[in-house]
C-alpha cells in the first residue's frame, strides 16, 4: 500500500514545517487520506480489523468494530487499550480435561510469559482488550510519502506502532519486509524509534533501526513520516529526518518493491521488551489527527 500519514503539529511545532513540508512534497499529489472528521467507527472503506491476539506473549485481545477500543470522534481516531474482563470468543473447552488449567509447560511462566496462541485455547475470559486498525485488503502503496500526525500513549507494560507489512502473502516474514514507522515503549515517554525488518543472505532476521527523543510525544502531536522510493527508505519526525535504510541490502533484493499496507496499534505486556502491565496506568490511548499518503 502506499498512504502519507501527516502528523499536523501545534502551531509552536509548525514552526519550520511548513517550508520543509512543501519541499519534502514538491512533485507529489495527495493520493489517500482520512482526516477522520466523522463520529463512530473508523470508515469501513478504509480501515479494517485485526483480531483476536495475534502475536508473541502480549496479553490484549484486539477487538474488532467495538468504540470502546477504536472510534472516532472530536476529529481524531482513538485507540484505547483497557484493563477489562472480556469474554474470549476464541476459547474451547478443553473436552479432555473440561478445565481452563495450562498445559504442564506453561503453568510456572509468569502472566506475561505465557504466549498469546496458548491463552487463547485455555483462558476464557481475556484481562485486557485494545484495537489494531488496518487498511489491509482495502488499500496499499509502493514508494511515495507516508505521514501520521499522532499523540503516543504512555504507561508501563504497553506499546504503540504505526507500521507496515507487505500485501504479498506468499512471501513469508522477515522475507517479505516490515516497516516501523513509529514505535514506542509506554514506560519511555518522551522516545521513539523507527525501524525496517528484512531477512538476510541465510534468510536470517535482519534489523535496521534508529531511536530518537521526542519531547512530549505522549502529551502533544508530532508528525511521523516515511519517504519511500526504489533505492532507500528516508525516517522523519517533524519534518526532520534521523534514520534512512538502503534497499540494496534485503533478500530477496525486491522486498520492498512490492505494496505495502498500514497497521496502528496499542499492545499490552510484549514481555521484557515493553515489561510488565501497569494496570494502574490503563487506559491509555493513541489519537492520530489524520493519515496522508503522497505519490
Amino acid at each position: 500500500m502506499k498512504q502519507v500519514f501527516v502528523v499536523a503539529l501545534s502551531a509552536l511545532v509548525l514552526t519550520g514545517y511548513t517550508a520543509q513540508g512543501q519541499k519534502n512534497r514538491t512533485g507529489r499529489k495527495l493520493v489517500w487520506s482520512d482526516e477522520f472528521n466523522g463520529t463512530g467507527m473508523p470508515d469501513p472503506a478504509k480501515w479494517g480489523f485485526e483480531e483476536g491476539m495475534p502475536r508473541g506473549v502480549q496479553r490484549q485481545y484486539y477487538t474488532a468494530n467495538r468504540q470502546e477500543n477504536a472510534k472516532v470522534e472530536n476529529g481524531y481516531l482513538v485507540i484505547t487499550a483497557r484493563k477489562e474482563d472480556f469474554a474470549n470468543p476464541k476459547y474451547k473447552l478443553q473436552a479432555a480435561k473440561g478445565t481452563a488449567a495450562y498445559p504442564e509447560a506453561y503453568r510456572k511462566m509468569g502472566a506475561d510469559s505465557v504466549p498469546a496462541h496458548i491463552r487463547l485455547k485455555y483462558d476464557p475470559v481475556i484481562h485486557y482488550t485494545s484495537a489494531s486498525v488496518t487498511t489491509k485488503g482495502k488499500a496499499s502503496w509502493k514508494y511515495g510519502r507516508i505521514e501520521i500526525k499522532a499523540k503516543l500513549p504512555a504507561g508501563k507494560g504497553s506499546s504503540c506502532a504505526v507500521w507496515m507489512l507487505s500485501e504479498n502473502a506468499a512471501v513469508p516474514w522477515p522475507q517479505s519486509g516490515e516497516i516501523d514507522i513509529v514505535e514506542a515503549l509506554g514506560r519511555a515517554p518522551g522516545h521513539v524509534s523507527s525501524a525496517v525488518h528484512y531477512a538476510g543472505a541465510q534468510k536470517e532476521h535482519l534489523q535496521d533501526n534508529k531511536h530518537l527523543d521526542v519531547p512530549g510525544s505522549n502529551t502533544g502531536f508530532h508528525v511521523y513520516a516515511i519517504e519511500w522510493n526504489a533505492d532507500r527508505i528516508d525516517f522523519y519526525c517533524d519534518d526532520n529526518k534521523y534514520h534512512s535504510f538502503e534497499l540494496n541490502k534485503t533478500n530477496p533484493p525486491d522486498c520492498f518493491q512490492q505494496p505495502f499496507y498500514l497497521i496502528m496499534n496499542i499492545a499490552l505486556g510484549s514481555g521484557d521488551w515493553s515489561g510488565p502491565v501497569d494496570d494502574k496506568a490503563l487506559p491509555q490511548q493513541m489519537m492520530i489527527d489524520y493519515v496522508r499518503v503522497y505519490q
